[in-house]
This record gives structure tokens, C-alpha cells and sequence, in this order.
């Protein structure tokens, strides 16, 4: 009898902490169901799985406190674009970034109003950095759970970086694969971003752009993934020779948006493409146009 008694014990113990349900589809404690969406620009349309390589979700409770990490990969993503979570009673507060790697770290994360985003090479001190930011999306939202039912979730994303495509002609082809004749910097671009989706304006970095020379065209492309930034904005770009000894042009980038009526803040998907031209002694700047872009660079 104390035997039986054992069995019937340990079943009640199985049931309860693995909580499968009766058709095998997940836990039937995950009673919250968080599903991922991105529309952009497009109502109607979502294009996550298009957008996402990868997904981070952090929750936190009421008091700002962090309860659960999850990540998922493109593969898993696939299979479901969502999270199921086991959650006690409360309101809690989601946060998600998307397509992180090993060129962005995560500081403070165990505290909602600290935690922090940004460029490993920031962190790391470097003065210039060569390595474009992550393309990230990010994603908020307050939700309240009550265990004894189900909920369904949907968590929206917005584009939290903007694409600055570089485009440089006529300038001299290099002497190998390795060294390019010339520069670009992006000064006081903002190397970090609160997990509010906000830069952190007060933080400024150079992000070196990493020139691809196009031996067809004799042209340079570069792309350079910028945390979001608004229309009034301190960012220059730079044309110098390698090295930095002569500056051939200095754009200041708010000055050029408003010249070619460019806002980064009427739109989700915003980006910037300008083109730097060699004209014998001097050098033009100009947008450059959408269809000329390498969808590769997009």
C-alpha cells in the first residue's frame, strides 16, 4: 500500500510540474502566449521571419525586476513565432530586440530602468569603431497575467536602427584588397540604447564605414547601421584620405536631410544613402538614389 500510495505521489508531482496538455501542443502552464509581429511600413503585412535572424525577449515584474529571458533562433522562429511563458499573477513589463550578436553586449539587465544595449567595441573603448551596429528591431508592452487564463499577446516591433548607406566616386582605386586611398567617419553617432527603444543621447562615438571597392565601377559602398536618431541631430559624416590627414568633405548630416527634404522621423523604416563624387579638385554630395542601392547593402 505505501508503495501504491508512492506511485500515485510521484504522478501528482509529474502532472503538476510538467502540465502538458491534453493534445501534446505545450505546457499548459505557459497559459501567457506572446506572438511576434513587424508591419514597418506596410499595414497589413507582417514581415518579422523576413526581418528577424533572432529573437531576445526580457520580462520584468511590477517593481522593475527581471523574471525571464528568452531567446529563439531563426530556426525556432520558424516553427513559432512566439513564446509561451509561465507566469505568476501581476503586470509585468516586456521588452524584445531582435538579430543580436556578439558586436552588440547587454549591461545591467536585471533592472529595467538601467539596463542598456549598445556596441561591444563602445564598451570596449575604442576610440574609432570599425563594426557596424546589429540591425535591431525592438518591441515593448505592458501586460497583466492572471493564471487562470489564457492570454494572448501581441508584441509589435519598430525599426530601432537606420540604415546610412555611403556611396564614393571617382576617388583612386586601392593598391590592395586591404587598403582603400580614402575614409568615411560618422562622428556622434550614439554607440548605446536604453530599453525604452531610445538612444542615449548623451553617449557619442565615431563608427568608421567599412568600404567595399567595386572594381566594375571603380566606386566605393559602405553601409553603416546607426541606433535611431532624430532629424535635429549633431552627426557628421567625414571624407578623409586614409588616415585623416587631409579632410576632403565634412557633411553635416542634419544640414543635408533638410536640403533634400529627408526626415527619419515621418517613417518606420527609415534610411539615408549619399553619395560623395571626386570632380577634379573639389568633391560634390548628393542623395543617392534608391534604385542605385546593392540590395545586398539594404
Amino acid at each position: 500500500m505505501k508503495g501504491y500510495n508512492y506511485i500515485i505521489v510521484l504522478f501528482w508531482v509529474f502532472a503538476l510540474s510538467g502540465c502538458i496538455r491534453d493534445d501534446g501542443s505545450g505546457l499548459d502552464c505557459e497559459r501567457t502566449r506572446i506572438s511576434f509581429y513587424y508591419y514597418g511600413d506596410v499595414p497589413g503585412q507582417c514581415r518579422f521571419l523576413e526581418k528577424s535572424d533572432n529573437v531576445t525577449l526580457f520580462v520584468y515584474d511590477s517593481d522593475g525586476n527581471l523574471v525571464a529571458r528568452r531567446t529563439k533562433s531563426g530556426a525556432d522562429l520558424q516553427a513559432h513565432k512566439g513564446v509561451n511563458l509561465n507566469l505568476p499573477d501581476g503586470n509585468y513589463s516586456l521588452v524584445a530586440w531582435t538579430n543580436l550578436t556578439d558586436g552588440t553586449e547587454i549591461h545591467d539587465a536585471e533592472q529595467l530602468s538601467k539596463a542598456v544595449l549598445g556596441s561591444a567595441a563602445y564598451y570596449a573603448g575604442d576610440p574609432i569603431i570599425h563594426h557596424e551596429n546589429d540591425r535591431v528591431y525592438f518591441a515593448t508592452k505592458k501586460i497583466t497575467v492572471v493564471q487562470s487564463q489564457f492570454r494572448d499577446e501581441e508584441l509589435l516591433f519598430d525599426q530601432a536602427h537606420i540604415p546610412l548607406h555611403v556611396h564614393v566616386t571617382g576617388a583612386a582605386a586601392p593598391a590592395t584588397r586591404a587598403t582603400a586611398p580614402i575614409e568615411v567617419d560618422i562622428v556622434n553617432l550614439h554607440p548605446q540604447m536604453g530599453f525604452d527603444g531610445a538612444s542615449t543621447s548623451a553617449l557619442k562615438s565615431v563608427y568608421r564605414a567599412q568600404l567595399a571597392y567595386d572594381a566594375e565601377t571603380g566606386d566605393y559602398v559602405a553601409r553603416v547601421n546607426a541606433f535611431r536618431f532624430l532629424n535635429d541631430n549633431d552627426i557628421q559624416l567625414k571624407l578623409s584620405n586614409s588616415g585623416g590627414e587631409i579632410c576632403y568633405k565634412t557633411v553635416e548630416l542634419a544640414d543635408f536631410m533638410n536640403e533634400h527634404a529627408i526626415s527619419v522621423e515621418d517613417k518606420d523604416e527609415a534610411e539615408i544613402a549619399i553619395r560623395f563624387r571626386f570632380n577634379n579638385t573639389s568633391v560634390e554630395v548628393a542623395p543617392w538614389e534608391e534604385e542605385d542601392i546593392d540590395p545586398i547593402q539594404k
